[in-house]
Formats: C-alpha cells, structure tokens, sequence
C-alpha cells in the first residue's frame, strides 16, 4: 500500500509539474519566437512531459526512499517518450482532441508507468 500512495504522490506532483512547464512553453511559443511546427512539438508538447519525469523520479525517490538508477531513467524516459509520441501524433493527424489527448495520455502514463515500476521493484 505505501508504495501505492508514494506513486500516486509522486505522478500527482508531476502533473503538477506538467501543468506548469506547459503554460511556460505556451507562452514561449506564443510570444512569437518563429521555431515552426516542430519548435512548437519539442517546447510545448515535449518539454513539459519531460519536465514532469524528472519531477515524479526525484518525488518518488524522497517519498518512497528508492531512488532510479540510471539503467531506470532510461527505461522511464523510453516509456514517457514512445507514450507522449504515440498520443501527440494522434492530436497532431486529428483522431483525437487537445483534452482527450492529455487525459488519454495521463492515465496511460499512470496505469502503465505503474505497471513497469512494480515490475521492477519485484524483479
């Protein structure tokens, strides 16, 4: 059970995170600082899922007490990575919508991050 509610802390402050790093490259982007499309996919799209991986690894460390080592990173970045790649390309050819896009991808990124780390912690 602890290790449930230190996951569920932990993802909460990175969505968090998320949130916050999203209207920072929004307005990035929207001051007019001329990337093009794939400037805007990187900063706005990217950036903020990125930022909210390295948030939920170093929350999850404190609260739980186990820290990533680098071979977790990297599986932790692959999964976020192919996951926002995969939901974003939806958004972008238009299947999905802006909204049901992040919440698509969120609890995605919950139940399967979730999956892969209680893989691992009983390897």
């Amino acid at each position: 059970m602890k290790s449930w509610l230190s996951y569920s802390f932990a993802f909460v402050g990175s969505i968090g995170a998320w949130g916050v790093l999203f209207l920072a490259a929004f307005s990035v982007v929207m001051t007019g600082a001329g990337m093009g499309m794939a400037g805007f996919i990187f900063l706005a799209l990217m950036c903020p899922v990125l930022g909210a991986l390295l948030v939920f690894g170093l929350v999850f460390g404190q609260v739980s007490g186990r820290f990533f080592n680098a071979q977790e990173w990297l599986y932790a970045f692959s999964f976020v990575v192919l996951v926002a790649v995969f939901f974003y390309t939806l958004l972008v050819v238009g299947y999905l919508d802006e909204m049901l896009t992040d919440i698509l991808l969120a609890v995605s990124l919950f139940f399967g991050g979730r999956y892969l780390l209680q893989r691992r912690l009983n390897a």
